[in-house]
């Protein structure tokens, strides 16, 4: 028997649960949860009226079909999201949305979606997101300093065929940046990085910020989607409560 002691592997984590805070100003941006499941990687946020809203990455797996990526409702989720307060101004006949992702050039990995949190969002008198509970099971839960100004935090998340994959992953590993991997039953992994990037030199998406809300009681924070260059672009933003609710009984009208 030998004397050497014992050295317990550590078990790797089963989530990713971050969010974007600003400790001075006590603001912060939504929380989201990624997780897998069997051949699948999913994407949510964590707020309960936001419930409703569900990425899926499928790997290959004969019960999903083809492998690929789609935001969708998530069916089940939706009438406790309704009634904790949340809103969706779309039509439940446009999704599923389903989008390739953008490949990496090095062919390592897929660039599938990012969560851009502007530094607008982070101003005194913009309404907070609530502070999560803590991620049940095995996860990790990074906290990402918030950006500064004309800047947004870009949380940039990959799915890996053979070995997972972070671009520029020194640097991002020394700003504590890196998260992950995550790893399905199909061997695939998801990674994510944050970016801080200048929204002057990588402007949001044409059309994914929409809403002007008419005073500090209008204003509600909420999340903008739009598939850009086959990557699913979700940005917080500031939106109109009143437009909101127009928009969601006109669309129950229909």
């Amino acid at each position: 028997m030998s004397n050497e002691p014992a050295i317990e592997e550590a078990k790797p984590p089963d989530a990713i649960a971050f969010l974007v805070r600003d400790a001075r100003r006590n603001v912060m941006g939504y929380s989201w949860r990624l997780w897998w499941g069997r051949t699948s990687f999913y994407m949510k946020p964590r707020y309960a009226p936001l419930a409703g809203l569900k990425v899926s990455m499928h790997g290959p797996d004969p019960r999903h079909g083809l492998p690929g990526f789609k935001v969708d409702f998530d069916r089940a989720a939706l009438p406790g999201a309704r009634l904790a307060g949340g809103v969706a101004v779309a039509h439940s006949d446009t999704l599923p949305a389903r989008f390739p992702g953008r490949p990496l050039a090095n062919g390592r990995a897929l660039h599938v979606a990012r969560i851009r949190h502007p530094w607008v969002m982070f101003h005194r008198g913009v309404p907070s997101a609530p502070t999560p509970t803590v991620p049940k099971g095995n996860a990790v839960a990074p906290v990402v300093r918030p950006p500064e100004q004309t800047y947004a935090v870009d949380v940039d998340i990959y799915v890996c065929e053979r070995e997972p994959f972070w671009p520029n992953e020194t640097k991002a590993r020394i700003a504590d940046a890196a998260f992950g991997p995550l790893r399905n039953a199909a061997g695939q992994y998801l990674t994510a990085v944050a970016h801080h990037r200048s929204v002057l030199r990588s402007p949001s998406p044409e059309g994914l910020i929409r809403g002007h809300p008419e005073g500090a009681g209008d204003l509600v924070r909420g999340l903008g989607l739009r598939v850009d260059q086959g990557v699913l672009w979700v940005c917080e933003q500031l939106l109109s409560k009143a437009q909101l609710i127009t928009a969601a009984k006109k669309l129950d009208s229909t």
